[in-house]
């Protein structure tokens, strides 16, 4: 849901 707009899911790749 949130792609990008944390520096968090960002920096995780798993995440991005």
């Amino acid at each position: 849901a949130a792609t990008a707009a944390t520096p968090a899911t960002a920096a995780t790749p798993a995440r991005a």
